[in-house]
């Protein structure tokens, strides 16, 4: 027997709220202000006119701050009920790009307002998920239904309720008052431990780059051609060889592109315009046949491939 109330939390920091004026789920972000002292701040911001106005703007937006009674140090974010990005599934090609593109197009709002994020990774991109569920998942175990009598299936595909996709977390965020000249940061360890900057110039110290100073936006870049690189092209595999995620299949095109992203010398990757221009140059190259293509893993059974892929054109 299944239960609610034996589901560990997996973050201690995170809480689900019923709102009481419409009874939407929400999410309660504690926030330490002596760790990361401008984040609730660079949240609502972010979350602000004018930045509110920019329809590439896809930063995780702030409903509420709340100031805990008991604990001057910390705030309470109340913040939308998302999940991550790659549930439910993909089933095409295209909303996979959709997917890319609104995340490219944050970072190059970001960078264009002399923001730099500074951990773009694949645990701090996400999906408001609604317009796909009749019936609304748990917030803490969203394979569940809210009510806990069932698994939660989504009723539509992203093709059939278009979706939003957002960054979050911006507790390690910096804004400049200028770009000239370029910054320099001593790096912090972000999700993505594989950023050149961090590891230095000399391989036998562990992360011996994290003492010393970088232009922190070609990092933003890095991160986010490696997470396209490793969720869209070669798939994540673990140091002891375990498949965290297959490969997909159909996103070659966007290989060139990657590859310069994460390019070892900072000093060589593109801009964030530059991103965007050669992004959508390549999108645009592809057919409509492309774009509606089923998603496909490397690893999929051959004829279970075939099975779905009949299936999908169905559809």
């Amino acid at each position: 027997m299944d239960a609610e109330d034996r589901r560990p939390m997996s973050y201690p920091f995170l809480l689900d709220a019923t709102r009481m004026s419409d009874k939407a789920i929400v999410m309660l972000k504690r926030v330490d202000k002596r760790r990361h002292p401008t984040e609730v701040e660079m949240t609502a911001m972010l979350s602000s006119p004018p930045y509110s106005a920019d329809r590439r703007n896809h930063c995780v937006p702030l409903l509420e701050v709340l100031q805990d009674p008991d604990n001057e140090h910390f705030q309470l974010m109340v913040l939308p009920l998302l999940r991550h990005y790659s549930g439910p599934r993909f089933d095409t090609v295209g909303e996979a790009i959709e997917c890319s593109r609104q995340i490219i197009k944050c970072l190059q709002f970001l960078h264009e307002n002399k923001i730099t994020h500074r951990d773009v990774h694949l645990l701090n991109i996400m999906i408001d998920a609604s317009p796909l569920y009749t019936v609304p998942f748990h917030p803490l175990d969203q394979d569940m239904r809210l009510d806990f009598k069932g698994d939660a299936k989504a009723s539509y595909s992203r093709t059939e309720r278009p979706v939003q996709y957002y960054l979050i977390d911006f507790g390690l965020s910096i804004q400049y008052d200028t770009l000239n000249p370029p910054p320099s940061e001593v790096p912090v360890l972000g999700g993505d431990k594989s950023v050149p900057e961090f590891k230095g110039d000399d391989p036998s110290q562990y992360y011996g780059g994290l003492s010393k100073a970088y232009n922190p936006f070609p990092t933003d870049i890095y991160c986010l051609g490696n997470w396209i690189r490793q969720d869209f092209l070669d798939g994540r595999v673990s140091e002891t060889g375990e498949v965290h995620r297959s490969k997909r299949l159909g996103f070659e095109f966007l290989r060139p592109l990657v590859n310069d992203m994460t390019q070892f010398d900072s000093a060589k990757r593109p801009s964030m315009d530059q991103v965007v221009e050669r992004f959508e140059a390549h999108v645009s190259s592809l057919s409509s046949w492309n774009l509606r293509s089923r998603v496909a893993k490397e690893q999929d059974n051959p004829l279970h491939s075939v099975f779905l892929s009949a299936t999908h054109w169905k559809q």
